[in-house]
């Protein structure tokens, strides 16, 4: 090969790099690894590091978590400092349900973050971490819902109070409204404990018909086996049959 089909492969060697990844990517340094490399099919950009984003989305929930608890533990003690005359509005208590609801969530979303925050994120997990999860999940499942009903009843109430200002305190009394908020804890643990026994449910049939196919699987295996071994002994029957003959 002359001096001339060389350089002549290189600049197409360069065109393809170009032509299948991005210009504005391709470093000085990506540059120098494929030319040492010595063509483009071998050519592999570096792996993501999945670990570090993992570890960057743990840190941030945390972060909003501890921001969360203390916002809200601060709304908790202005509320039941001036207990008397907050708890004498119906919106008040309203507001008081949504910072227990959020600090629940926070403190769950610290739980959640746990296992994005370990140093190898491959590694089998441990049974405590494992049962931290899935407490995790089922409180930030409830509060989720908790909070969709608890922004239902506030704007409900805005919207009685501006519609119907004349009625709004025959309407809106403290005993209706926490007979509400009790109402809202019972439908979101309900529907939490009804989505946590679904997913059980899902789980052990996936299992199930997991186990089953293993085991049809096992089975072909076996008659094929079986197979083969019987076609076998009948060949050597046969063979042994016709040496004796000859």
């Amino acid at each position: 090969m002359n001096v001339s089909s060389i350089s002549c492969y290189r600049k197409h060697s360069v065109l393809v790099v170009f032509r299948h990844m991005d210009a504005s990517n391709f470093t000085a340094e990506d540059f120098a690894r494929w030319l040492r490399a010595g063509r483009a099919e071998i050519y592999e950009k570096p792996a993501w590091d999945w670990e570090g984003t993992a570890r960057g989305f743990g840190v941030s929930y945390v972060i909003l978590g501890t921001f969360a608890i203390c916002l809200n533990s601060l709304f908790l003690y202005s509320l039941l400092a001036r207990r008397r005359k907050a708890f004498s509005h119906a919106f008040y208590i309203m507001i008081l349900d949504f910072t227990i609801i959020d600090t629940i969530k926070g403190i769950s979303s610290i739980l959640f973050a746990i296992k994005l925050l370990k140093t190898d994120l491959n590694s089998d997990q441990s049974l405590l971490s494992i049962r931290i999860d899935q407490y995790s999940g089922v409180l930030l499942r409830f509060t989720n819902l908790a909070t969709i009903l608890n922004l239902l009843c506030i704007t409900l109430n805005e919207y009685i109070f501006i519609c119907y200002p004349l009625r709004y305190s025959a309407l809106i009394t403290r005993k209706r409204v926490v007979l509400l908020i009790l109402g809202i804890w019972i439908v979101s643990s309900s529907m939490t404990f009804a989505n946590m026994v679904a997913g059980l449910q899902n789980r052990s049939l996936w299992i199930d018909d997991e186990c089953t196919s293993n085991g049809e699987e096992s089975e072909e295996l076996k008659s094929e086996h079986h197979n083969k071994s019987n076609q076998s002994i009948k060949s050597i029957t046969i063979d042994a049959t016709a040496q004796s003959c000859v």
